[in-house]
């Protein structure tokens, strides 16, 4: 026993090397031999030289290698061309070729002097320049200054649309001389912002102008002014003026939220977010957006009533506007009362 202990090792050891060589040994050996035997009866070899145990693990390799494919060449295969729809024609031709702003009515025309608050209006854009210049015409028509709308361009196109390099079917397509026809101010974003990263720019802007207060709204919405005035309305007071346009009862409505009984707010809807009064310190007590959060999800985080607002003691309102959104599956809704 002391014996196969210390030699048992190397017994099992010489035989796993037995098996394993022996295959390519045996191999080589006949191969030998049968060479030998051709040349003693004077035969060619016409299997070549003797091949060792590498020689042959070699050779059966070579005799598995891949066949290369046949004479056929591949040929490429492209999509069919897409058909071709065609070209957008200049939605507002008047504004073209007038190069003015177009006449508003004058009981739709701002207050002269301006208001003593400051009354800006943001209205950011992306793609679809038609419905943005129908949004833009649309808030001039209901009585807005120019001078206080400001469209944010986000488009991601830097200065491509400033320096007319993108034509009217480009989808990010914006036409700053038609803006600063009607008045209206551009704001360039330095590159393509998500929405929450968009109203965070918002607060930036308005921090820098000094603006308390300001408003935003939808590009792809329209407004009309509601001349349907009641005489319990707040916004406004209808034994002076039975008729207001949007911009007169959006002011009456800012100072009767800031009144001295009122609580502290923080967002005002009009049909909801498609225009809307923010309360820039408000935002900026909770915390601004939450650029972590995709999509219209930061838009739940930042303002429906379940979540950040009524936790810092601010409130939200949700009153009634004649505002129509255009939608891509529908010609339109009427996001009103």
């Amino acid at each position: 026993m002391p014996v196969f202990g210390r030699w048992g090792p190397v017994l099992l050891a010489v035989i796993v090397i037995y098996y394993l060589i022996r295959a390519p040994i045996s191999l080589a050996v006949s191969s030998a031999r049968l060479n030998n035997k051709d040349a003693a009866a004077g035969k060619p070899n016409v299997q070549g030289p003797a091949l060792g145990p590498a020689g042959a693990a070699q050779d059966i390799r070579d005799q598995n290698a891949q066949q290369p494919m046949g004479p056929g060449r591949y040929q490429k295969h492209y999509k069919p061309a897409p058909p071709r729809y065609p070209a957008l024609d200049d939605h507002f031709p008047w504004l073209t070729k007038s190069k003015t702003a177009p006449p508003v009515p004058e009981h739709h025309l701002p207050p002269s002097p301006h208001v003593d608050e400051a009354t800006p209006l943001l209205i950011g854009f992306t793609s679809n320049w038609p419905l943005l210049l129908q949004c833009v015409s649309s808030y001039v028509a209901a009585g807005w200054p120019p001078s206080d709308i400001y469209v944010i361009e986000n488009t991601g196109t830097f200065s491509s649309n400033q320096r007319g390099e993108l034509s009217l079917q480009n989808p990010f397509f914006l036409n700053h001389t038609a803006l600063h026809q009607l008045g209206v101010n551009v704001i360039m974003t330095p590159t393509l912002l998500s929405f929450a990263q968009l109203h965070n720019f918002y607060l930036h802007t308005a921090l820098m102008r000094q603006w308390r207060f300001f408003f935003w709204a939808h590009s792809d919405s329209i407004v009309f002014s509601d001349e349907d005035v009641r005489r319990k309305d707040r916004d406004h007071d209808w034994d002076h003026d039975p008729f207001a346009t949007l911009y007169e009862r959006s002011i009456g409505l800012m100072r009767y939220l800031n009144g001295p009984d009122m609580p502290p707010w923080a967002t005002h809807f009009f049909a909801y977010d498609l225009f809307t009064l923010v309360n820039r310190d408000a935002y900026l007590d909770v915390g601004a957006w939450d650029t972590h959060i995709p999509y219209h999800a930061a838009d739940c985080d930042m303002l429906d009533i379940r979540c950040r607002y009524p936790d810092e003691g601010y409130r939200r309102s949700v009153p009634t506007a004649r505002i129509t959104r255009w939608l891509r599956w529908r010609p339109c809704i009427q996001a009103s009362r």
